[in-house]
């Protein structure tokens, strides 16, 4: 991966981007009780894209795939 389309947003916001794309990973957390749901986003009207990392504790993400589920 090339670290230099990494985007790390800290701050009061808001933020606007385009939506998360594929490819969309799963990225476990050494001893932690957290993944990171990591996919690629277009943030402006030149196609430059960047890879975005959220980070979610894993009972979120129980209920994120529970509400997913509802949706589908």
């Amino acid at each position: 991966m090339n670290e230099e389309n990494i985007v790390v947003m800290d701050g009061p916001g808001p933020f606007y981007f385009g939506r998360l794309e594929a490819p969309i990973r799963l990225l476990a957390a050494d001893n932690a009780d957290a993944v990171a749901i990591e996919g690629e986003m277009e943030i402006d009207d030149t196609g430059r894209r960047v890879v975005v990392r959220i980070p979610i504790a894993k009972s979120d993400l129980t209920k994120l795939c529970r509400a997913l589920k509802d949706v589908t």
